[in-house]
């Protein structure tokens, strides 16, 4: 049943990325008045084909690809509107068109998670409980805490732990923010409960929900990195050289720091830049011979604001492309083992594991994944998208097409050694999975 489950969810998923991916070819070519022969999802035998006015829909048996097939493509036509007879940069158009969609679905799949993500809650007042009395002793919507009882807080957690050894309290001072304007608020009333034969404040407000900052708020106990440097109020610039903007950029940073236990760090530290080198972090095993340091520090939330959304959807897509590069690089360079690299099979398990743990790890997944075959599509290599835009530069800057023959003799060439590697990837994954 397991692998039922896994088989229909693998080619759910991969058939709607190559869906849109195809789309983006397919849409482009129609606007920009090239005649498409064929458009099919999948590679290998026709399972299904219905032919349209001009075009041949198809399903294929194996679910690793598909293609808009459009005339003068491949070959020399003399039909007006053939591929080879447009211009330039309207071929150019085509090929990029879908990565382009790829990319675009997965930045909106990001911004819904984002707008979705309840990763943690901000000190901001949003609201109050019905007859709340810290609204009727001073708290109003849209302050900011910042100390209660003259204890600093950086998130809710921070404020329900001062609430909780408030014994014997129904009134405590509460320092805001207010129209940026630092206020303290005294003998704010809230309502007691009892636990275990004693009375303590209840909090009657409720916060807005937050994104993460790059503003560290607290630390895990026994905190390395607190005890090697970092401290509360640093807002983090750059990870061993790398920006940082978002939260998923240390994420990013923390997951491509190969078998390492201490990172510089950059951080802005009371308007000063300090920079922290050799900050100690606990050890994460991703893997057998694999490890990368682990966070053992707690963010400040920011408000979820419009343009707080939009910045964390947009630089959360170009994290995720920033981690495709580099991995692709540290392959090449020998810092990351290519055996980690997975194949269909791989894929496969990983999507049907997403999808057990909930809708929001499968939809994380699908953007990176999608994101992933926009950039993979746009490497210079034969046989992808690629390849074909630099065929398309060439004859750009040189004014002259390079000769069919050698365009498809390259390509051929490259779709061969893809197969090969096809073949090769699955073999490992099914021989050798990772572990």
């Amino acid at each position: 049943m397991d692998i039922l489950l896994q088989i229909i969810y693998t080619v759910i998923v991969l058939g709607v990325l190559i869906l849109i991916h195809e789309l983006g070819h397919f849409i482009t070519a129609k606007l920009s008045g090239v005649k498409v022969n064929e458009f099919a999802i999948g590679m290998g035998p026709t399972l299904f084909r219905i032919k349209g006015k001009e075009t041949t829909y198809a399903i294929r048996l194996l679910p690793i690809g598909g293609f808009v097939a459009m005339e003068g493509e491949e070959e020399d036509s003399e039909d007006d509107r053939a591929f080879n007879k447009k211009s330039v940069w309207k071929r150019m158009l085509i090929v990029v068109a879908g990565a382009a969609m790829n990319l675009i679905l997965g930045f909106v799949i990001t911004t819904a998670l984002v707008i979705m993500s309840t990763v943690s809650a901000s000190t901001t007042v949003l609201g109050f409980e019905p007859d709340a009395l810290s609204s009727q002793s001073g708290l109003n919507p849209g302050d900011r805490i910042v100390e209660v009882n003259g204890v600093s807080v950086n998130n809710y957690g921070d404020i329900s732990r001062v609430f909780s050894r408030s014994e014997g309290s129904g009134a405590l001072d509460i320092k805001v923010v207010r129209k940026g304007e630092e206020i303290t608020l005294e003998n704010v009333s809230f309502p007691t409960e009892e636990k275990n034969g004693k009375n303590y404040p209840k909090i009657d407000f409720k916060v807005s929900s937050g994104l993460p900052s790059t503003i560290v708020g607290g630390f895990v106990d026994g905190a390395l990195s607190e005890q090697s440097g970092l401290q509360i109020g640093d807002r983090i610039l750059k990870i061993n050289g790398k920006n940082i903007s978002i939260y998923t950029d240390i994420a990013t940073a923390f997951s491509v720091a190969y078998n390492k236990d201490t990172l510089d760090i950059t951080v802005d530290r009371n308007g000063e830049t300090v920079v922290l080198e050799g900050v100690r972090f606990p050890v994460f095993q991703a893997a057998e011979d694999l490890s990368s340091p682990d966070i053992d520090f707690k963010v400040k939330a920011e408000d979820n604001t419009v343009l707080n959304v939009l910045k964390h959807s947009v630089f959360r897509t170009g994290s995720f492309v920033t981690l495709m590069y580099d991995t692709i690089i540290d392959m090449v360079t020998g810092k990351l083992s290519v055996k980690y690299v997975s194949g269909p099979v791989g894929t496969s398990t990983v999507i049907y594991q997403a999808a057990k743990t909930g809708i929001e790890t499968l939809l994380s997944l699908v953007a990176l994944i999608s994101i992933n075959l926009a950039v993979v599509n746009l490497l210079p290599l034969p046989a992808l998208d690629g390849g074909k835009l630099v065929f398309l530069l060439i004859e750009l800057i040189f004014r002259k097409k390079v000769p069919q023959k050698i365009e498809a003799a390259i390509s051929f060439a490259g779709i061969v050694i893809l197969m090969i590697l096809m073949v090769v990837i699955v073999f490992k994954d099914i021989f050798f999975p990772i572990v």
